[in-house]
């Protein structure tokens, strides 16, 4: 049953690669013809450079897609053991927004074919990897180091209850025991 899931997402996730570089390479095959054909000025050092820059995005995106849905075989007998759906971004994990990377570069590229205000729409992606690498990565770093050698007001709170072996209704009735003998 396994291997039968495993074949199937092994056959779908070769043909969900194949449709990522047929795109990418249609709309580079595009974007070439464009300026060619319709810049005054013919190819510029501006356009070698945005087909450079896009063509390395397709390719370190598509590569990193390849490697995380490449099926694990057992060491000996060859046999399938597992592979991964490229379609769930719950399995991919981190690796899924490399197809959301993807997909905005396609629209973005598209749509800076008519106008270089298309660009524009890209400026959010290093915003959102800022972001994630601040919350996922760095932020959690950072307060580890600095929080490594005190505890915090919290657990001391906490080791003080768990040292006491008494309960919080017990605590209250001596409080109010020493009250009272104190009036």
């Amino acid at each position: 049953m396994a291997k039968d899931t495993a074949k199937k997402h092994w056959k779908s996730n070769e043909e969900r690669l194949k449709f990522f570089q047929f795109t990418s390479l249609a709309i580079l095959a595009v974007d070439v013809l464009v300026a060619v054909l319709f810049s005054n000025s013919g190819v510029t050092w501006g356009w070698t450079f945005m087909l450079a820059f896009w063509a390395g995005q397709y390719y370190i995106t598509l590569r990193l897609l390849y490697f995380c849905g490449q099926p694990t075989f057992h060491e000996t007998s060859g046999e399938l053991i597992d592979c991964i759906d490229l379609k769930d971004p719950e399995q991919l994990g981190v690796y899924s927004y490399a197809q959301d990377l993807l997909w905005v570069c396609w629209v973005v590229e598209t749509l800076s074919l008519y106008s270089w205000w298309g660009l524009v729409l890209y400026a959010p992606v290093p915003m959102v990897v800022t972001y994630k690498a601040w919350s996922m990565l760095l932020s959690p770093m950072i307060s580890r180091f600095f929080s490594s050698g005190r505890p915090s007001a919290g657990q001391d709170d906490k080791s003080a209850a768990e040292a006491d072996p008494r309960t919080r209704l017990q605590r209250r009735r001596e409080e109010l025991r020493a009250r009272k003998g104190k009036s």
